[in-house]
């Protein structure tokens, strides 16, 4: 009879006969600059708006690397974090801003890391090829 109920064995999570699922790698900051790097990406700023409405939303200054940003935030560096906030060079982004950004049907680069979802804006050339290559595909 095959049991189709979870058991832990060896900090190894059975989920189903034969799978396993690893524990939780070690969040350090390497791993964690290895997570960001992979998961950063362009995306439409259309995509992100019901978290803009939620206030998930952090703009980064163009001179700041994303995947730096995410690392101090998962990290905890809130001293660090705070004071980029008191500079400008993290804001949530304003109503003016998203809806230009929204009427442009801009892409940006963007990061999650929860609750937050880091963006920065792209150059203009390279959004405009983005959309190019999307309308290409329709």
């Amino acid at each position: 009879m095959e049991n189709n109920k979870t058991d832990n064995i060896d900090n190894k999570e059975v989920v189903k006969k034969g799978t396993t699922k690893e524990p939780p790698r070690e969040r350090n900051e390497k791993t964690l600059r290895e997570e960001f790097e992979k998961d950063r990406g362009i995306i439409e700023w259309e995509s992100l708006s019901k978290f803009f409405a939620s206030g998930l939303v952090i703009l980064l200054s163009d001179d700041m690397d994303i995947v730096e940003v995410a690392v101090s935030i998962g990290l905890d560096k809130s001293e660090q974090v705070a004071e980029w906030m008191d500079k400008n060079r993290l804001q949530k982004i304003s109503d003016d801003k998203a809806r230009k950004l929204y009427d442009e049907k801009a892409f940006i680069e963007a990061l999650v890391v929860a609750p937050w979802v880091l963006v920065k804006e792209i150059p203009e050339k390279f959004g405009k090829q983005k959309k190019n290559k999307k309308h290409e595909k329709s």
